[in-house]
């Protein structure tokens, strides 16, 4: 549903919003609520899920700590998905050199799903 919502209702609200209101910035985004929410304890235990998913790709060199610390507190509010840097990685001359299609990616999750 979440992503019904996000690439099928929110280019239409968009799309309506600029034709009622000639006014509306060129930048307009659609946030939609949740349809529904952890408790506290189910937060804090996707939480920990989370920094044991972290711990391990810290530890294996596969994340950097600057990357997953930004990822998670550096927004407005806590956050699951893990934002890339590819551009400050060294890549050398045995490792495989990423493609188009993953320096393209934003964010990766790495949560297990709840």
């Amino acid at each position: 549903v979440d992503s019904q919502r996000a690439e099928y209702l929110a280019p239409k609200i968009i799309s309506l919003t600029k034709k009622l209101n000639r006014k509306a910035p060129e930048d307009l985004d659609v946030d939609f609520q949740p349809l529904w929410q952890l408790d506290k304890k189910e937060e804090a235990d996707v939480r920990v899920k989370v920094a044991q998913a972290d711990a391990v790709y810290l530890d294996r060199g596969v994340l950097d700590p600057a990357e997953v610390a930004i990822s998670r507190f550096g927004g407005e509010k806590y956050s699951m998905d893990t934002e890339l840097d590819l551009s400050s990685r060294n890549f050398s001359e045995t490792e495989p050199k990423p493609t188009s299609e993953i320096e393209g990616l934003r964010s990766h999750e790495t949560s297990p799903k709840v």
